[in-house]
């Protein structure tokens, strides 16, 4: 992909300062769109995720959940 810079100082702050607000900055030519400028992504929190999943839906050890409901059976 070829890079292609255009000194437009005066456009640039604007646009960099609604990018880290959160907006979108659409280049359009000739009423098409022909560039989409969005935010990065912010990046997942594994561990809040982990945290918000119920201990039930945790998988345990297959083995062990076997030999418990053998057990169960048993006795």
């Amino acid at each position: 992909m070829e890079r292609l810079e255009i000194p437009v100082e005066a456009l640039r702050d604007a646009w960099v300062d609604a990018i880290e607000r959160g907006d979108e900055v659409v280049l359009v030519r000739d009423g098409r769109v022909v560039a989409e400028v969005k935010p990065r992504a912010k990046a997942v929190d594994i561990e809040a995720i982990r945290a918000r999943v119920p201990k039930s839906l945790q998988v345990e050890d297959a083995a062990a959940l076997i030999r418990a409901m053998r057990d169960e059976e048993r006795f």
